[in-house]
C-alpha cells in the first residue's frame, strides 16, 4: 500500500518490497541470520536491533549523516536524541530511525485497591518500585499469596546495568576487555526482589541458550498466577514476543489498545529510573539502512524511498520515533492517552551511556550474553553470584586471548572479527555456547 502510493508520487522510481522475518536480534541466541546474509541482495532495508549489531552493520552500509547534513528536510532534530544512540557509531549514523520498542510495566489496579495501596507516579524510581511491591505482596481474601512483582521469563523491571550505571567495559585494554564482576550490585539488586524482599515468586528459570529449558513450566506458572489474580505488577515488551503470547493484550505484545485496558483496569507505567538516572527502557530499535553495495543511483533512490517512510505511522512496528510522528494527534489516538504519556517518558528516560551493555562490539556478547541465566540461577539458590561473575570472567579472558593469539580482528577499532576464529575460540572456551557461533556455510 505504502509502496504503491510512493511510487503514484515518484513515477520514476520502481520499489519492491520483500518481506523477511528474523526471530532473534540476539547473535547469542538460536535462529539468529546474520544481517549481512538477511538483507543480501537488498538496496536498503528496515532491521530491528539490540543497538550492539550497529558496528557490525556498518561494513556493508553507508553512514546516513552525510545525507542528513545535505538535505534541509531531514535533520537528527527530527526524533528522539534516544532514537538515534542504537544506530550510531564513533558519532556518525548509520540509519534513519523508525520506531523503539520500549519496555514498561502494567499494573492491576483492583490490586492497588484491594491492598490500599497509593498509585505510584510516572516519574518513579526503583525505590518507589520496590515500596510499591512491598505493599501489594499480601494475602488475599481467598488466603493465596499474590505478589507485588512478576515477570514471565525472568524479564526484569528495567536493564540492571542501565539502571545502576555500571561500566562493563575496559577501554583502556586494547582490544577492549569485560570487568563483569562490576555487574553484581546491579545483579544483586534484583536478585533480592526474590531471595529477601520476597515481592517475586520464583518461578521455573527460563534458560536460552544451545538448547531451550523451562520455558513451557515458567510460562505456565507465570499464567496461572495472573490469571488468579495473584500478580499485581508485570512488565510488558511493545513488540511480538512469539506466537505463544501474540495475541495477549495484557503483556503488550503490539501497540496496546487503551481502552481495552482501561476496561480490564490495567494501566501503563514507564520503567523506573535506577540511580544513574536512566530506566534503560529501549532495548530494541529499528531504522532504515542503504546498502553500501547500491549504485549511487539506488542509494538516491532509497533515500527518497527512506524519506516517505520516516513520515508515516503505519511503515513500522513499534512507537515511531520521529517526533512529529510521535506527537500526532493520529498517533495520540491510536494508542491513547496514557500509553502515549508513558511512551514519551520511555523514550526520553532511555538514553544509553556510553560502555553499556548496548555500546559493545558484538563479539563481546559472549562474555554478557549469560548474565541473564546467572541472574535465574543465583535467584533459584542454584549458584553463588560472585562466583559464577569470576567463571564467566575467566571463560571471556580465555576467549578473549584466544581471538588476540590467532589475529581476528578485522579493523582497527575491533568491532569486526572473523566470525570463523570467533566460533572456533568460543568452542575452546565453552563448546555448547560456541554452538551458537557457529557460521551457517560452516560445512559438517
Amino acid at each position: 500500500e505504502l509502496a504503491r502510493e510512493f511510487m503514484r508520487q515518484n513515477p520514476t522510481i520502481n520499489v519492491e518490497v520483500t518481506d523477511y522475518f528474523n526471530n532473534q536480534i540476539d547473535p547469542f541466541s538460536p535462529g539468529y541470520t546474520e544481517p549481512r546474509t538477511l538483507y543480501q541482495g537488498a538496496n536498503c532495508f528496515l532491521h530491528k536491533t539490540q543497538g550492539s549489531d550497529a558496528g557490525a552493520l556498518r561494513e556493508f552500509v553507508i553512514p546516513i549523516t552525510p545525507l542528513m547534513e545535505i538535505d534541509p528536510e531531514m535533520s537528527v532534530d527530527d526524533y528522539f536524541p534516544a532514537a538515534l544512540t542504537p544506530f550510531t557509531v564513533d558519532g556518525v549514523l548509520y540509519a534513519v530511525p523508525a520506531t523503539s520498542f520500549p519496555s514498561v510495566i502494567i499494573y492491576d489496579r483492583d490490586r492497588f485497591v484491594e491492598f490500599d495501596v497509593a498509585e505510584p507516579s510516572l516519574e518513579w524510581t526503583l525505590d518507589d518500585f520496590l515500596a510499591t511491591a512491598r505493599g501489594l505482596t499480601n494475602v488475599n481474601a481467598d488466603g493465596e499469596q499474590v505478589y507485588g512483582f512478576a515477570p514471565l521469563y525472568y524479564d526484569t523491571p528495567g536493564n540492571p546495568l542501565v539502571q545502576f550505571g555500571i561500566p562493563l567495559i575496559d577501554n583502556s585494554a586494547s582490544p577492549p576487555t569485560l570487568n563483569l564482576r562490576n555487574a553484581e550490585r546491579a545483579y544483586r539488586w534484583y536478585i533480592d526482589l526474590i531471595r529477601v524482599h520476597q515481592v517475586q515468586p520464583l518461578l521455573t528459570p527460563a534458560i536460552f541458550g544451545a538448547s531451550l529449558s523451562g520455558f513451557d513450566a515458567n510460562r505456565e506458572e507465570f499464567f496461572q498466577l495472573k490469571d488468579n489474580a495473584q500478580i499485581a505488577m508485570w512488565p510488558a515488551r511493545h513488540m511480538n514476543r512469539g506466537p505463544e503470547i501474540a495475541d495477549t493484550p495484557e503483556l503488550m505484545t503490539r501497540i496496546p489498545d487503551g481502552q481495552a485496558l482501561e476496561r480490564a483496569n490495567l494501566v501503563l507505567m514507564p520503567l523506573p529510573v535506577g540511580p544513574s538516572g536512566y530506566s534503560g527502557s529501549a532495548p530494541g530499535a529499528a531504522g532504515y539502512f542503504i546498502a553500501a553495495a547500491s549504485s549511487s543511483e539506488q542509494r538516491d533512490a532509497c533515500w527518497q524511498w527512506i524519506k516517505y517512510l520516516t513520515r508515516q505511522r503505519a511503515a513500522a512496528e513499534g512507537v515511531p520515533t520521529r517526533i512529529d510522528v510521535f506527537e500526532s494527534d493520529a498517533y495520540r489516538e491510536e494508542v491513547g492517552q496514557r500509553a502515549h504519556d508513558v511512551f514519551r517518558l520511555a523514550l526520553e528516560s532511555a538514553h544509553v551511556p556510553q560502555n553499556s551493555l548496548y555500546d559493545l562490539p558484538e563479539w563481546m556478547g559472549f562474555g554478557t550474553s549469560p548474565l541473564h541465566t546467572v541472574y535465574q540461577q543465583v535467584a533459584a539458590g542454584e549458584a553463588d553470584l560472585l562466583e559464577e561473575l569470576d567463571r564467566l570472567q575467566v571463560r571471556f579472558d580465555e576467549y578473549r586471548s584466544c581471538l588476540i593469539e590467532r589475529d581476528a580482528f578485522l579493523t582497527d577499532d575491533f568491532h569486526e572479527v572473523d566470525p570463523l576464529i570467533r566460533y572456533e575460540c568460543a568452542m575452546l572456551v565453552d563448546p555448547e555456547r560456541g554452538q551458537l557461533l557457529r557460521p551457517k556455510d560452516l560445512t559438517q
